[in-house]
């Protein structure tokens, strides 16, 4: 959803207004340190009465100073302040975050994010009946 990714990005932005924030790749002309964000996950599940749980997992990377002699000790820096930070999410009104993660792999941060929400599917309004005629036979 697209909300949700905005509300991550959101959230990055009030953590490190200075770092850019991407959506699709981090490369050789990028600005570093730097942050990308990535849907990888999403499933859905009916309930009842025309709702959904839907649940969408989400990777947030973290590409540390390429100058920076600690870029491990930058990663896990940013891991631990990320879990602080995205633990809510505002789209339209608080999501909360579920199964938050991190790890790190060739000196990036992946920090991983479950949001789950419950979705309606709205009834279509069938129209009421106006007039009932009755009809007594004996």
């Amino acid at each position: 959803m697209i909300e949700m990714l905005n509300g991550i990005r959101e959230k990055l932005l009030e953590l490190e207004p200075e770092i850019p924030i991407y959506n699709e790749q981090v490369g050789e002309g990028n600005q570093v340190p730097a942050f990308l964000v990535m849907q990888i996950k999403s499933e859905q599940l009916n309930g009842l009465n025309g709702r959904y749980i839907r649940s969408t997992q989400y990777d947030v990377q973290y590409f540390p100073d390429l100058n920076s002699s600690s870029k491990i000790e930058d990663c896990r820096s940013m891991g631990e302040r990320l879990y602080e930070a995205l633990a809510y999410i505002n789209v339209n009104g608080q999501i909360r975050a579920k199964a938050l993660s991190y790890e790190i792999i060739n000196r990036v941060l992946h920090f991983y994010v479950n949001f789950t929400v419950t979705l309606f599917k709205e009834k279509s309004v069938e129209p009421k009946m106006q007039k009932l005629e009755e009809e007594v036979r004996t």
